[in-house]
């Protein structure tokens, strides 16, 4: 996997270098777990994390061979298709290939991960369906493929995932509508489905939920009102829905109930106006440490021009750490075009600016 620096002591099963360069990257792991608990005192790799490393080239297939519980090589540059091999790790519970690039069709053998609680696929490059073998995952609590290509739409096998806590489907390349038996996941606590094309559809029942803490819907083709039940989620604490066409019906100051609700509506425009979609500054940019210039022009009413930010669920949430969002924007001037002057810009919440034009 690329790497150029490495020692592992078998004897105390511990990983002393691993990586491209010898000093590892911050915030990256490299630990190897054993159990010794077998057979004749047999030991056994059962974990392997080799996070956040630089790690490249692909995975190898001969650690099919090994008995693992917990594997993680998030936020690598891993790539090719997922090896099938995987699929022999049927005692693997952990499974976490987020944020490398990976690409092609996910193979149907890890549908055979019976044990499977956590299966992490977000920001790479995989395309093609969702294996209908994944309708065995019974014991996933916790299932994310964000930032994808893949095809078709969302599968109605995930009524079998009856233990799932949290389903993180953000700009996966999945189409709509939201399957009505969504419904039967009762333990679930964050929803988050973005970006699926397809016919309108109602808002999807999630009256069973009532642990639910986040609902992310965004651009999912929702009309209509929202239910008035979900206002009496007391866990419940951020609500985002906005519509490409601004059909959901939102009153969230006369409808909240219990716990703050905080219900969010963003878009990537500049004054109401769309000037950049799918922005990607790894395509666009001309290298390291150069800048990136782009003019757009607008028409100032009342004296106000409003610049919106909106992650639109591209790109790995992942570096530096998990959590960071947003475009990559260092600095912005407003040239008037006239006599005017800039007065004040100042950032508000949720990655808009304003400036004032007098």
């Amino acid at each position: 996997m690329g790497t150029v620096f490495w020692k592992f002591n078998a004897d105390s099963c511990h990983v002393e270098m691993v990586g491209s360069t010898v000093n590892r990257p911050n915030n990256s792991n490299a630990n190897i777990t054993c159990d010794c608990s077998f057979e004749n005192n047999t030991c056994h790799i059962v974990a392997v994390d080799f996070a956040f490393n630089y790690l490249t080239g692909s995975i190898p297939v001969e650690w099919a061979s090994l008995q693992l519980k917990f594997f993680s090589v998030v936020g690598n540059r891993l790539s090719g298709e997922i090896p099938k091999e995987l699929g022999n790790f049927t005692s693997l519970t952990y499974l976490d290939l987020e944020a490398n690039q990976f690409s092609g069709a996910v193979p149907l053998e890890l549908g055979k991960l019976v044990n499977l609680k956590t299966l992490f696929l977000s920001s790479n490059r995989l395309n093609g369906y969702l294996p209908a073998e994944f309708a065995g995952l019974r014991n996933l609590t916790d299932f994310r493929i964000n930032d994808n290509n893949f095809s078709g739409e969302i599968p109605d096998f995930i009524q079998n995932w009856k233990q799932l806590t949290r389903l993180e489907m953000l700009a996966s390349g999945l189409k709509g509508p939201i399957p009505s038996s969504i419904s039967v996941l009762e333990k679930l606590t964050q929803l988050k489905i973005t970006d699926i094309n397809g016919s309108p559809q109602n808002f999807p029942v999630l009256r069973n939920m009532t642990g639910l803490t986040l609902i992310v819907l965004r651009n999912c083709n929702i009309s209509g009102e929202i239910p008035a039940y979900i206002w009496g989620m007391t866990s419940l604490q951020l609500l985002e829905l906005r519509q490409k066409m601004d059909t959901v019906i939102l009153n969230a100051k006369t409808h909240m109930e219990g716990e703050f609700v905080r219900a969010i509506k963003m878009s990537n425009a500049l004054d109401d106006k769309l000037v950049q979609k799918d922005f990607n500054i790894a395509d666009e940019a001309p290298g390291f440490v150069k800048p990136l210039i782009k003019q757009f022009n607008a028409t100032v009413t009342n004296n106000i021009l409003e610049i919106r930010f909106y992650w639109a669920g591209k790109g790995t949430t992942r570096f530096p750490v998990r959590g960071v969002y947003g475009p990559l924007i260092s600095a912005i001037s407003v040239d008037p075009g006239s006599r005017a002057r800039i007065g004040i810009v100042s950032p508000t919440p949720h990655g808009w600016v304003k400036a004032l034009i007098v």
